[in-house]
């Protein structure tokens, strides 16, 4: 039951809303923040310092004010560090999984 609750949190959860990333702006570290819309996503680009001193760019993707991906780009890598469509598919399959051995 706890995994279908996940999966429910999961796809209705906003996890982070546009608005909340403004906040972001009173952190030391942090020096812009940046909105734009692209294909139907609303994308906030947000700057700061790391800890090691690199520059790092944070990309959250959001549709209807959710997030639906984030990825960093740091050091011209850039990597996905969410994306909601995968860990529902995680939670589903794992669901399923739990079935099969359930009834076999």
């Amino acid at each position: 039951m706890k995994l279908i609750h996940k999966l429910y949190e999961e796809t209705y959860s906003p996890k982070l809303t546009p608005q909340t990333l403004l906040m972001n702006l009173n952190l030391d570290n942090y020096t812009g923040i940046n909105f734009q819309k692209v294909d139907g996503y609303v994308i906030a680009s947000t700057f700061c310092y790391l800890q090691n001193g690199l520059q790092a760019e944070y990309r959250y993707y959001f549709i209807e004010d959710s997030l639906y991906k984030l990825e960093s780009v740091i050091d011209n890598s850039t990597e996905t560090i969410y994306n909601r469509e995968i860990e529902k598919q995680k939670l589903v399959n794992k669901i399923k999984g739990e079935e099969i051995i359930k009834y076999a």
